[in-house]
């Protein structure tokens, strides 16, 4: 699958490839150039964003769960590693039982809080944390019931 999550910027939908580059496209669904000029470090993957309307700031995790806050042009600002929890997984074909980590799926937002959903393989839960505007994690939340 080569598209990992979308977000919208004003009138744009921007659609995030796995390669961390954007795709643009206008209410219409019509291609358009991408103008969005999201500043991170050199190391870090775009894999999730939201954006903030009434902040003008941008929220940005990458694929090492690292989260950022940016406004547009600007230089992203780490502000802390999302981290998850491990869980037991059963491989029913080697009869074996090994740990795994939950992965951060994305990040989403209702405007004044901020919330990563993460999920396992064959495990039927979810973990998230509930983070504020200015990068301080406010709840966290894990629910586990195996199949």
């Amino acid at each position: 699958f080569p598209y990992t999550t979308l977000f919208r910027s004003n009138d744009t939908i921007y659609v995030i490839k796995k390669d961390g580059s954007l795709l643009a496209f206008d209410k219409d669904l019509n291609p358009k150039e991408n103008t969005l000029n999201l500043k991170l470090p050199a190391n870090a993957t775009l894999y999730s964003v939201i954006y903030n309307k009434d902040k003008n700031k941008f929220a940005i995790l990458d694929k090492n769960y690292n989260l950022y806050f940016a406004e547009i042009g600007s230089e992203a600002t780490k502000t802390k590693k999302l981290t998850t929890s491990t869980y037991d997984y059963y491989d029913a074909k080697k009869g074996t039982t090994e740990v795994k980590k939950y992965r951060i799926e994305s990040i989403s937002s209702d405007g004044n809080y901020i919330y990563s959903i993460a999920s396992g393989d064959n495990v039927n839960g979810f973990e998230t944390n509930v983070i504020d505007w200015e990068g301080n994690l406010m709840s966290y939340l894990n629910i586990q019931s195996y199949h």
